[in-house]
């Protein structure tokens, strides 16, 4: 057990470890006749039931939450942050005044920078190592913003992955917040043809309609929004599901 913990320690771990680990803990604990064998894969077992999702999260994405396994903690700021942003290297890229390869970087990842510049809770600065030292973060989330405000979206060029002809079926995406426009979005760039249906007048979901214009400016939002649009997509508003559309159809 203590092999296959290890290897999940370090980055090696897969699926079929947890389940050998799990049947190797219960066979311990089963068939061992003395009291600390009895009870010695109980912790095993125990985080097994009650974490599982942090070692799903330490053998699929290879990382490691609580910043305690070496080999799967990087950049404390990139680790803190639920995109995974590469965010040591855009903080590199604009020191240099390379703004458009900082913008690049923080565009691989994420689809909506300039909304994330203003609206997202920091977490990368809660881990910065000059915080966690006593000192004061890097203002992170300001230098994003210094990057999207300045540079077009338009210089952003994302790879495609799929032929354009490589799928017959289409599909629809029910909604055109932040999370339907984001599946359109990587739907698109597989080479699907993609109908974005939403109920409002106005595409952006919770973007529009629950963040006041203060924090995130309409005309910010709008464009964020129309750079994610292209051919592939067809964006249908005042269409509601189960009203105006069925799933059949």
């Amino acid at each position: 057990m203590y092999e296959i913990l290890d290897d999940i320690s370090k980055g090696n771990g897969t699926l079929e470890h947890l389940d050998l680990l799990r049947e190797l803990a219960e066979v311990v604990k089963d068939t061992t006749m003395c009291g600390l064998g009895q009870t010695a894969s109980n912790p095993v077992l125990s985080t097994l039931r009650y974490f599982g999702d942090e070692y799903h999260r330490h053998v699929i994405d290879k990382k490691c939450d609580a910043f305690v396994c070496k080999e799967l903690v990087g950049a404390p700021c990139q680790a803190g942050c639920p995109l995974d942003t590469e965010v040591w290297r855009y903080v590199a890229l604009i020191e240099k005044g390379q703004y458009e390869e900082a913008y690049k970087v923080i565009r691989e990842v994420n689809p909506f920078p300039s909304v994330c510049a203003r609206v997202c809770g920091r977490k990368c600065e809660t881990r910065c190592n000059l915080a966690v030292s006593g000192g004061e973060a890097i203002a992170i989330r300001a230098m994003k913003r210094f990057i999207t405000d300045r540079i077009d979206p338009a210089v952003y060029k994302p790879v495609r992955t799929g032929r354009q002809d490589k799928y017959a079926h289409k599909v629809a995406v029910v909604g055109s917040g932040p999370g339907g426009l984001s599946a359109a979005h990587y739907l698109s760039l597989l080479g699907y043809k993609v109908t974005l249906v939403e109920a409002a007048d106005e595409p952006g979901g919770m973007l529009i309609s629950c963040i006041p214009a203060y924090r995130l400016p309409r005309d910010v939002a709008e464009k964020e929004i129309e750079s994610l649009l292209d051919e592939n997509i067809t964006l249908k508003c005042g269409t509601a599901l189960g009203r105006d559309i069925t799933i059949d159809e």
